[in-house]
C-alpha cells in the first residue's frame, strides 16, 4: 500500500504535498479513510495533530473516535509512539501550508493526512 492523503472524494499520491485545496475533511472522506484504515491495520497506530486555536484537536479525535485509533498531539506522541510508526497526520494550514507536517514526517510513517 503507498502513502497517499486524503482529499474529499479521492486518494492522491503522495509525491504530491498536500496544501490547502486539500483542507475539507467531509463524509465521504471519512468513509474512505475507515477503508484504508481498515486495509492499513498494521500500518496505521495513531492519529497525531497540531493545532493552533484547538479546533484540529477536536476534529482529530471525532476521527479517532470515528475509526478507532488512539490520538496524540504530535508533542505527546513522542511519548507513545515509536518513531517510523504509521500515522495519520492533522494540521492546520498557514500561508498554504499544514504546519508541523514536516516534523511528523521526519519521525513518523505519514499514512494519511488531514488539513
Amino acid at each position: 500500500m503507498s502513502d497517499c492523503f486524503i482529499r474529499p472524494l479521492t486518494l492522491i499520491e503522495k509525491n504530491n504535498e498536500p496544501d490547502a485545496k486539500d483542507a475539507v475533511l467531509n463524509e465521504r472522506s471519512i468513509q474512505l479513510l475507515r477503508l484504508f484504515c481498515q486495509k492499513g491495520r498494521k500500518m496505521m497506530k495513531a492519529i497525531v495533530y497540531t493545532t493552533n486555536t484547538g479546533n484540529t484537536e477536536r476534529y482529530a479525535k471525532m476521527l479517532g473516535h470515528q475509526i478507532g485509533l488512539p490520538v496524540y498531539s504530535l508533542e505527546d506522541a513522542k511519548k507513545y509512539l515509536e518513531k517510523g510508526t504509521g500515522i495519520i497526520y492533522l494540521g492546520w494550514i498557514m500561508a498554504g501550508k499544514i504546519q508541523g507536517y514536516g516534523l511528523a514526517r521526519k519521525k513518523y510513517k505519514i499514512c494519511a493526512v488531514c488539513a
